[in-house]
């Protein structure tokens, strides 16, 4: 047995405790976090995993003798709670921090669900988990070092949306920390941008010519830009100190 019940804000998992339900669960939970636009679902996916782990694991006779329950949902502010609960033997060992033997492994799943959780609590004689987990937003800018093919590196920055004067101020922090730390090369993947307001056009306008001044063997580039962004780009000049490439 595999259901799922969906509301606003609210999705509930009722399965046998068989550990084949491990992966559609947590692939289903994982498309419902999508809405939030959170960042780092790592964290939360991974109490979700663990939760279930352990309830399958757990006090039951054999697999899927018993049935799990599981809940995730948005309070607001991306912060989400999740309830474990398993029908059969409760957790009051888990509870109390008692490991029998041979039950290591278990715990060890539960040390990382506390490590993750602002709060959990047990409740029904240890036969529910109520942990609460808040999320990181996405990120405005993603910023990565890479190892480019002649052997140095280059610091690819990939906007997640929009460049204008809502996040001007965080945009040009970011690349003012990128030019003092001395790196020659970026690359700028578009991909996610529509579009660029004057604010934007002059921040980058302002670095290439920052970077350029400074280092005669400066590269950068912009890729996966749309055809809107490149005629502003070359309108303004900017192409002469970034190297352009469109999406394809």
């Amino acid at each position: 047995m595999f259901n799922i019940f969906e509301d606003e804000d609210f999705i509930q998992f009722k399965a046998d405790a068989d550990i084949s339900h491990l992966q559609p669960l947590a692939e289903r939970a994982k498309q419902f976090l999508l809405q939030y636009r959170a960042g780092e679902k790592e964290s939360l996916l991974r109490i979700v995993r663990e939760l279930f782990t352990n309830a399958q694991e757990h006090g039951n006779p054999e697999p899927a003798a018993l049935k799990i329950m599981l809940s995730l949902e948005y309070l607001g502010n991306q912060r989400f709670r999740i309830i474990a609960e398993k029908e059969g033997p409760g957790f009051d060992d888990v509870q109390t921090g008692i490991k029998a033997a041979g039950e290591e492994n278990q715990h060890r799943g539960l040390e990382s669900v506390r490590a993750f959780a602002d709060e959990i609590h047990f409740s029904e004689k240890g036969r529910r988990v109520t942990v609460y987990a808040r999320l990181q937003a996405e990120k405005e800018f993603y910023i990565n070092t890479v190892s480019d093919k002649k052997g140095g590196t280059r610091d690819d920055i990939r906007p997640s949306g929009n460049i204008c004067l809502e996040n001007a101020r965080k945009f040009r922090k970011e690349l003012l920390d990128l030019f003092y730390a001395g790196q020659r090369y970026y690359r700028f993947d578009f991909r996610a941008v529509q579009d660029i307001d004057a604010v934007g056009l002059r921040i980058m306008l302002t670095f290439s010519h920052l970077i350029c001044e400074k280092y005669s063997d400066a590269l950068l580039e912009i890729v996966n830009a749309n055809r809107d962004i490149v005629n502003l780009i070359q309108m303004t000049g900017m192409n002469r100190n970034y190297r352009i490439k469109e999406t394809a």
